[in-house]
This record gives structure tokens, sequence and C-alpha cells, in this order.
């Protein structure tokens, strides 16, 4: 398979997008009437149920912090496939031109990415692989990062959870490693 359309980029983005908008209501009614159950069971003095709705509150939250829905279908990532992709990392740079500088360069080493912005280091984060063919990290609070890399593996995708946007950039074969 060829790269993937520009078109195509930007329909998955609207539909991700809507999708969001479409979940974020199921969530939140979910979450309040989870809240309503908690306060039911600690009046009730029943502690063991009170701690499981919190920890599940506590999960829906997480999901909603890092922009994974739960309505989402998540691939299943085989152990063998995150490390060939990690370890195809390891021999590659993302670059792409941000708003604010020239050029933005992503550099991995083990479980680690390092952002270089304009040739100076702005960050070194985990990473971790969300499936064959995408990553994700933290890039700053409350802005969850995902890049899906094109089947050509010379292109990818970065949407930003923070901002809600996307874009694009560049893979190239890593010089000096």
């Amino acid at each position: 398979m060829g790269e993937e359309p520009a078109e195509l980029i930007s329909s998955r983005a609207n539909y991700e997008k809507a999708l969001e908008q479409a979940t974020t209501p199921i969530h939140q009614k979910y979450l309040e009437h989870l809240k309503r159950l908690q306060g039911k069971f600690t009046q009730e003095n029943n502690l063991d149920a009170a701690l499981a709705i919190r920890a599940e509150i506590e999960g829906i939250e997480k999901q909603l912090e890092l922009g994974i829905e739960a309505a989402r279908v998540t691939l299943n990532v085989e152990p063998t496939e995150e490390e060939s992709l990690q370890e195809w990392l390891q021999g590659r740079e993302f670059r792409w031109e941000a708003t604010s500088v020239k050029e933005v360069i992503l550099t991995f080493k083990g479980d680690e990415v390092r952002v270089v912005a304009d040739g100076r280091e702005i960050m070194e984060k985990e990473y971790e692989i969300v499936s064959p063919m995408a990553f994700q990290f933290e890039w700053g609070s409350n802005d969850m990062n995902t890049f899906t890399i094109a089947d050509g593996k010379r292109d990818f995708t970065r949407f930003m959870q923070g901002s809600r946007s996307t874009h694009g950039g560049t893979i190239h074969a890593r010089s000096g490693r």
C-alpha cells in the first residue's frame, strides 16, 4: 500500500473529533451516575462497593484525561509488534515545521523520545506504543500527542489532544546514533 492521501488523514481527524463530541456527554452522564452510587454506598457504610466504584470513576477520568474514549476500538498489540515498532523507531527521526519554530525533530532511545526544536532540546519523555503503527506521549499537561505512521513509513500524522488539532511531518533515517 502507498502513502495515505491527505483527504483520508483529514477525514480520520474529523471522524475522531465527531466521535469525541458524541461520546463526551455519555461519559459525563456515566460519571455522574457513578458518583451518586458512590455516595449511596458510602452513606450505607458499604466501603467495598464505594471503593470499587471509586476505582471505576478514576479509570474513566484517566481515559478522558488521556483522550481515549471508551467507545473507541482499541487495537491489541502483540509484544512482538510493539518491540518491532520500538526497534524501528530507534533508527528514525520524525520532523515537522511548527508555528513558532523552523524545525522540530523527535529521536528515540529505548522507550524514551527526545524532542529538539531548532537545535535546542526541549524535552525527553517516555513514549508508549498504542498500535502497530502508532505511539504517544504526554507533550505537556493535558496534551497527549499521538503519532500515527503512514503505510509507506515516510510520513506521519500528529494528533494533539490538548489543542484538538492534527498535522503531519516526515520520517527520515537517523543520522548518527
